[in-house]
């Protein structure tokens, strides 16, 4: 059985059950995901995202909360981003994701097919990164997952860069659950092993080794069966 996400940040989501998907909070069914993104973004983009990040979540088993905290990072929650290296939308999928399924430009800004194609690739990085290192406690597989989803798979396989400030702020954010979001945005770099403080986020050999896993990714993810907080 596949390593998941809860093993490792289950004792403190442990008392909290996910609750039924629904499109605003409500005092008799709080959501997390909903109150996360008002928290840092505002109630007008928790009632537009918090739903349709549940529902791409949910496809590919992962914590929506992990998700909208990759969000937060890649995009603010500005579904029209593009980084300096061409990563476009809320979870900032790289043009060639797009293009390899046939999907239109006019499309890659949709909030919908972004959550979903993002969610995938992520989904898909931990399932590598479990292959790639069996047996690794799984945190240390979550942080070189979200290595992998920020800077390219050969940043972790082949650079050996198994955390950055990246992934130690999402993960830290489980682990500390009190601690302000901003002053870990604003904070010092983490002295964990391997920091990738002012590494490129995608170099082109990164983009090739990912042009060269697409179609294993393909093949091996058409049914969403990839790990995830939630399981």
């Amino acid at each position: 059985m596949r390593l998941v996400l809860s093993l490792a940040l289950g004792l403190i989501l442990a008392t909290t059950s996910l609750p039924t998907v629904a499109r605003a909070d409500t005092p008799e069914n709080p959501n997390p995901t909903y109150q996360y993104i008002k928290s840092v973004a505002g109630e007008a983009k928790a009632k537009r995202y918090a739903w349709h990040i549940e529902q791409a979540a949910k496809k590919w088993k992962l914590d929506p909360l992990l998700v909208a905290r990759v969000i937060r990072l890649e995009s603010s929650f500005n579904p029209r981003e593009v980084s300096h290296v061409g990563a476009h939308g809320l979870m900032q999928v790289m043009p060639f994701h797009f293009t390899r399924r046939g999907i239109p430009r006019a499309k890659w800004f949709d909030t919908a097919i972004n959550l979903d194609l993002g969610c995938r690739i992520l989904a898909w990085y931990l399932d590598r990164m479990e292959a790639q290192y069996p047996g690794l406690d799984p945190r240390a597989i979550n942080h070189r997952a979200l290595v992998a989803y920020n800077m390219g798979p050969r940043a972790v396989v082949s650079r050996g860069i198994y955390r950055s400030r990246y992934s130690e702020i999402i993960m830290k954010r489980y682990l500390l659950p009190g601690a302000s979001e901003s002053a870990m945005l604003a904070g010092p770099t983490p002295q964990g092993p391997n920091p990738a403080e002012g590494l490129p986020a995608m170099s082109d050999a990164n983009q090739a080794a990912m042009q060269a896993e697409l179609a294993v990714m393909d093949a091996t993810s058409s049914v969403p069966t990839a790990p995830g907080l939630s399981r």
